[in-house]
Order: structure tokens, then C-alpha cells, then sequence
């Protein structure tokens, strides 16, 4: 079964301790009724400690790892098995046939003597997973390996689910957490309670990393093994973090409402028109969210032909993504004002909620403490606009339908210039998408 039609998905032990295992099973259910195929790998932390507690064992953990001596791993295989079947009894009950693989898919050796019991995984083995699939079945692994004499050793789940999303190379990976994403933290390192859309690991990590943990070291081993997933798939794979009731929309769409960990964009600053793909500018702006419309905003418009030729003439940089997903040009400011003017900014509509707009916006702000531009006043990337401008000015004249007087809204920040002054400057600006009908005239 090909890469785009596999999901890895790593459910922590938690979420069998509520009704949101059946949450679960249903979203799964919905997946594998869809064609999508779903492989799941548990954990079962809070049911390891638990039991521990009940024989007065206190849990050891270094660098966010469970210390393993041989009761704890007598404890693990237990209580594995246990968690293994009731996820596999809970999918069968949504109707879905799952298979239990608890062994045979990881090879290990020990990882040190610190961990005690802990595996390194060493190889992956994926007959058992595929023959699950063949036959229909949802394949439920538990994190337990074996090294090359024998010995059964712990792996954390997380270290299990990456290992494998690494061979089995799905378009998706995706853990589900009773949080129901990556919390944001304040200043002083504090959670703050709200789940951060995405992660632009080429912006993000470094900084994500350099933080303190202490107390937390799971969740810094989280991050680096999205880390180390992310740097070993497709340009165009992504990681998520979710709540088990969200699990269909991180499956099936670009947005979901968790967390989504994405490579990053690599941005090139034009200084001309001379080393930027003119064919695939134009695809970009013909394709952007959010660019002017016609016929009551339900029509699409497009480029006026002269407008690229025109643009080497005062361009002072064009910023695009190396997937040319993104972009945005700046050029010379109108009317005198000083202040250079945002000519375009264009997201491909495939490329919405990814988090590349936010990265490249710092970029451009960046780089320019003080802009202004304009957008069609029914345009839909307004409100994204205006929590980024530090000024607005909406034309009073709203004539949807007359396409050469179309209504305006002006943005700005940086600027002390005032606002009769950035408004009247926006306003001479040519317009750059023409109506079918207008382009039939000339």
C-alpha cells in the first residue's frame, strides 16, 4: 500500500484511561471507512504507574525516559498486552477489524546501562504491518522490542512511532494527546494554556530546543524526535499533535485543530525581475488566496497582461518560498509618500494554514520596519491583515459589481505619515487583476 494512503498514528496511554478511547476507535473507524489506513502505535504510561504505585514503586525517568530494571519490565509487558487489547476490542466495537502485533516489528539493543532495560531501536521489521493491511486490518503495535540474544527491552512510544513512520515513509504522522496539541509558553517559560497552530521547524527549533525543560524532559524528547521524523520525509509530510476527537480533520485536511510540525520554507530575496521564474510568479498570484474577485466577489480575476513587464521598473524586492507557494513583492512607494508599498502578498491556496504566511510575513516585516498596502475590502485574508497592521482606512464606495471601482481597504504600520497621506497614495495604485470582461475589451 503506497505512502499516501498511510497514516502512523501514536495514541499515549492516557487517552485510554477516559471515554475518549472510544472517541478514538470512532475516528479511526471513519479513516479506515474512507480508504485511509491508519497504524497505530500505544503507550500505556500513566497504566505502567499506576500499577507501579499499587506495589509501592516509585517511577524513574532520565531525560524524559522510564528507567527499566527487570520488575519494571515484567510490569511493561503487562500492562502493554492489557492496553494493546483494549484498544484492539475498542476499534473492534466501531466496527473496524484490528489486529494486535505486540512483537516481532522492532529490533533493539540495549540503549545504557543508566535506562537499565531500554532499547535503542536498531531495525524495523514492517511484514507484520503489511500483512495486517492486506488483510484488512488496522495493525495496533505496542513499543516493546527485541535485541539480537533475546532480551525483551522498553522502547518509548514515541521513539517506536518515529522509527516507524521512517520506514513506512506516510504522508501523515500523527500523535494524539490529551492536550490536544503543542502548548504556546509565556515569557518566564510557563505554559500558557493555548495550542500553537503550526511549527515551522527551520524557523522554530533551534529556539524551541534552547528552552528549559526541567521537569518537562518528555516533552523536549517529543520535539526532538518530530525532529529527527521530519528531517527523514517528503518535503511534503507533516507531523501533527491532536486531541483523539480531531484526529479526521488532521487526516483530511490542511488546517486540523491541533498542532502541525512542518519543514519550513527556505525564502529567496529578489533584488530584480532577472533570477525570479516568471512563469511561476504568475501561476502564484493567479492561484493566491484571498486576490481580487469579480461579479459580486464570486469570480476570479486575472492578471492584467502588462503587469509583471511592469514590474522591473520598480521593484524593490520579491520575496518568494522555494516552492514558490508563497511570495510577496515591494516595490517603489506611490504618490511620493517614502514608504515602500506591498504590491502582492500571495499564499496558494493549497499552502493555507500550513504557517508559511506567518513565516514570511517576518520576514518581510523583517526587513521593512514601515509598509503600506491595499486589499479588496471583501477580500477574506482582511481579518489576517488586520491583526498584522498598525493602521486602516476603508473606502466608503462599496460597488462590488462595478469591476473599475472596486472598494478598498488601505493597511499600514511603521509609519508616521498620516493617514490622508497613505490612503490617497494607496489609491493611485494601478490595479492588477482585470475582469474577463475588461480583459475581453482590451
Amino acid at each position: 500500500m503506497g505512502s499516501q494512503q498511510l497514516a502512523v498514528v501514536k495514541v499515549g496511554g492516557e487517552v485510554m484511561l477516559t471515554e475518549e478511547i472510544d472517541v478514538f476507535a470512532r475516528g479511526l473507524a471513519f479513516l479506515y471507512n474512507v480508504g485511509l489506513f491508519p497504524v497505530v502505535v500505544h503507550g500505556a504510561g500513566p497504566q505502567m504507574n499506576d500499577e507501579m504505585a499499587r506495589r509501592g514503586v516509585e517511577p524513574n525517568y532520565v531525560g524524559g525516559m522510564r528507567v527499566t530494571d527487570e520488575p519494571t519490565l515484567a510490569v511493561a509487558r503487562k500492562i502493554f498486552m492489557d492496553v494493546n487489547l483494549q484498544l484492539v476490542a475498542a476499534l473492534e466495537s466501531a466496527g473496524v477489524p484490528a489486529r494486535p502485533v505486540t512483537s516481532g516489528v522492532f529490533a533493539a539493543e540495549q540503549m545504557d546501562d543508566v535506562l537499565g532495560l531500554v532499547g535503542s531501536v536498531t531495525g524495523v521489521d514492517r511484514s507484520a504491518v503489511d500483512g495486517a493491511i492486506a488483510a484488512g486490518c488496522v495493525p495496533v503495535l505496542c513499543p516493546l522490542s527485541e535485541s539480537g540474544g533475546g532480551q525483551v527491552l522498553n522502547v518509548n512510544a514515541d521513539v517506536a512511532a518515529r522509527e516507524l513512520a521512517m520506514v513506512l515513509r506516510p504522508l501523515k504522522t500523527i500523535f494524539i494527546s490529551a492536550k490536544g496539541g503543542w502548548l504556546g509558553e509565556e515569557d518566564d517559560g510557563a505554559l500558557d494554556g493555548k495550542v500553537v497552530p503550526t511549527i515551522d521547524l527551520r524557523r522554530d527549533y533551534a529556539r524551541m530546543a534552547a528552552r528549559d525543560y526541567n521537569g518537562r524532559q518528555g516533552t523536549l524528547l517529543k520535539l526532538n524526535e518530530i525532529k529527527m521524523l521530519m528531517d527523514t520525509l517528503p518535503s511534503d509530510a507533516t507531523v501533527s499533535i491532536t486531541a483523539a476527537a480531531q484526529l479526521h480533520k488532521e487526516l483530511l485536511s490542511q488546517r486540523g485543530a491541533g498542532t502541525m510540525f512542518r519543514h519550513g520554507e527556505h525564502f529567496t530575496v529578489h533584488s530584480s525581475m532577472d533570477s525570479v521564474d516568471i512563469d511561476r510568479l504568475g501561476e502564484l498570484l493567479s492561484h493566491s488566496y484571498g486576490q481580487q474577485m469579480f461579479d459580486g466577489f464570486r469570480t476570479k480575476g486575472r492578471i492584467r497582461p502588462d503587469y509583471i513587464a511592469e514590474l522591473p521598473n520598480r521593484v524593490k524586492a520579491v520575496y518568494l518560498s522555494d516552492s514558490y507557494d508563497v511570495g510577496a513583492i515591494v516595490t517603489s512607494c506611490p504618490g511620493g509618500t517614502g514608504v515602500p508599498y506591498l504590491c502582492k502578498f500571495s499564499v496558494n491556496e493549497s499552502a493555507q494554514g500550513t504557517g508559511v504566511a506567518d513565516a514570511m510575513w517576518d520576514r518581510v516585516r523583517q526587513d521593512h520596519p514601515s509598509l503600506y498596502w491595499r486589499s479588496h475590502s471583501h477580500s477574506p485574508i482582511n481579518p489576517w491583515f488586520f491583526q498584522r497592521a498598525e493602521g486602516m482606512y476603508r473606502d466608503s464606495v462599496d460597488a462590488p459589481d462595478i469591476p473599475t471601482k472596486p472598494p478598498w481597504t488601505v493597511f499600514w504600520y511603521g509609519t508616521s505619515l498620516a493617514e490622508e497621506a497613505v490612503r490617497d497614495a494607496a489609491m493611485t495604485v494601478g490595479r492588477s487583476f482585470l475582469s474577463a470582461e475588461e480583459l475581453g475589451e482590451l
